[in-house]
């Protein structure tokens, strides 16, 4: 699973994307066939916490996913729009896929649903745009709106 939002590493796909908007030029991308399972890290919290206020839980496998796969191309096609980056910048194909890349399948959720009566709400677009904002009080960034 995925898991970006405030916190992540300046290297990662979403802050190298939010990077993007203060330069000019192309940005090198993968073709964006991987798959993964985008979850927003408050998502993330919300569930351990639920997690760990639930009794009988106690060693039981838990997918702490939203069970739903999407394209790092859809994801970086997302963020685009929202960061008002132009399409025409991302120049997918130009970084080869690494070899060692996983191929994920989708997972289910049950388990964690059925434990906690709950199941991450956080939408890839509203976690974009909550990093963002976090950022821009963070740092006073010059993002653009």
């Amino acid at each position: 699973f995925t898991v970006y939002g405030p916190g992540e590493n300046q290297g990662r796909l979403l802050p190298s994307l939010i990077e993007c908007t203060k330069t000019s030029g192309k940005i090198p991308l993968t073709n964006g066939s991987q798959r993964r399972d985008f979850i927003y890290v408050e998502d993330v919290a919300q569930g351990l916490l639920r997690l760990g206020l639930t009794d009988g839980n106690k060693y039981k496998i838990v997918n702490l996913a939203t069970g739903k796969l999407l394209s790092v191309k859809r994801f970086v096609e997302t963020a685009a729009s929202l960061l008002k980056i132009n399409a025409a910048r991302l120049d997918f194909g130009t970084i080869p896929v690494r070899q060692e890349e996983m191929k994920h399948d989708p997972v289910t959720i049950k388990r964690l649903q059925d434990i906690t009566k709950w199941q991450p709400a956080i939408t890839i677009k509203e976690g974009i745009m909550q990093t963002v904002k976090f950022l821009e009080r963070l740092n006073r960034s010059t993002v653009k709106k």
